[in-house]
């Protein structure tokens, strides 16, 4: 037993920095939890028609996601038929296992972790756990293990409530040998429906969501795209035709006596005492959003689009991620998204569902005519 015992911590502890593809730092200790329900039925794997003898259970789980790819579950099952414990007394529960599971999502591990939940997941299960038996010679403990696949289905949108199908097989590793082993004669196959649902975590979101530093592997700063410059047509300037000038006639001057010269003596002038000059008009400030091409007030990048369009273009997605850096470093900030309408929702959405923004920290301010997105405070 101890051996198996051994396998199971290397499962639950050296196989989890394999799987920790898009780790999200900074995650509080609250994040990532969710509980689950199922129902089903199980039969002898061996020595037993199929679909016959089963023998209905119940379960519950708590879990929690320690990487996009890989999680931790506890789990009780509770067993209520004599199908399998013909010889328990008891009426209602026959038998219990208790296991604790390490489950790997295997979207995430082989094609990687997208920032949202994928419509369909298929996960792995394996772990360890016990058995207890109500026998009439008296109660039982039995080291047992499970193997399951889940099939999982996102209900919703906020990526909260998910649909699961569990096919499952439960091996007694020691009940019917002296030694620990995975023997089928001493297992049972089971299939079972459920639900899980994801706790909201301290940061709003549900699920992980990737750094934007560690995807894009940027230090924060401000880039200014300059929006493109209409193009200046020159137009031909009038032609200049010389016109002749008259001729001048040089006509004879009157000759003008001379009179004789009158001495006029200056006398200085007063000086007008001097008025104080009133102050100029202070010009008035215009303060508007800033347009394409020019710095915002706290240094945030301007998003251009390619002409007629209101896709934002695969090569503005870094400074989409530096707006959700400067969000992240000033968490009482709130941004006025200037643009078209279309445009600054475009910016907004991504905003919220690719980085995690909470919505109610941006706001919209359309412009008919902008040719570029911005932002303001």
């Amino acid at each position: 037993m101890k051996k198996y015992l051994v396998l199971a911590t290397l499962w639950i502890t050296a196989f989890s920095p394999v799987v920790a593809q898009g780790y999200l730092k900074g995650s509080h200790i609250l994040d990532h939890w969710f509980v689950g329900a199922q129902v089903g039925f199980n039969s002898k794997l061996t020595h037993n028609p199929f679909m016959t003898h089963l023998n209905p259970h119940t379960s519950v789980r708590v879990g929690r996601d320690l990487f996009p790819a890989f999680s931790l579950i506890a789990e009780a099952t509770s067993f209520h038929n004599d199908q399998l414990f013909a010889d328990s007394p008891t009426p209602f529960i026959k038998a219990f296992n208790f296991d604790i599971l390490g489950q790997v999502n295997l979207n995430n591990l082989i094609w990687g972790y997208t920032g949202r939940q994928r419509f369909c997941e298929v996960r792995f299960l394996l772990g360890w756990g016990v058995n207890h038996i109500n026998g009439i010679e008296g109660n039982r403990n039995d080291f047992i293990s499970k193997i399951a696949f889940d099939v999982a289905f996102r209900l919703d949108r906020n990526e909260a409530w998910e649909a699961f199908v569990e096919p499952a097989l439960n091996y007694n590793l020691n009940r019917y040998s002296s030694s620990v082993q995975y023997n089928p004669h001493y297992a049972a196959w089971q299939l079972a429906v459920g639900a899980h649902y994801y706790f909201r975590n301290v940061n709003g979101t549900r699920r992980f969501r990737q750094s934007v530093d560690e995807v894009f592997n940027i230090e924060p700063k401000t880039v200014i795209i300059a929006a493109p410059k209409p193009a200046v047509v020159d137009t031909p300037k009038p032609a200049v035709v010389d016109t002749p000038k008259p001729a001048v006639v040089d006509t004879p001057k009157p000759v003008v006596e001379e009179k004789p010269a009158v001495a006029v003596v200056n006398t200085p002038k007063p000086k007008p005492a001097a008025t104080p000059s009133p102050a100029p008009a202070r010009a008035k400030v215009k303060t508007e959003a800033p347009a394409a091409g020019e710095r915002s007030s706290e240094g945030l990048p301007v998003i251009t689009f390619a002409a007629s369009s209101n896709a934002i273009p695969s090569n503005q997605s870094e400074l989409l991620a530096q707006v959700a850096v400067y969000l992240r470093n000033h968490p009482r900030a709130k941004l006025v998204i200037h643009g078209t309408q279309e445009r600054a929702k475009a910016v907004s959405d991504m905003l919220v569902r690719r980085y995690g923004v909470v919505s109610h920290r941006l706001s919209i301010s359309a412009h008919a005519n902008a040719k570029a997105v911005t932002f303001t405070e």
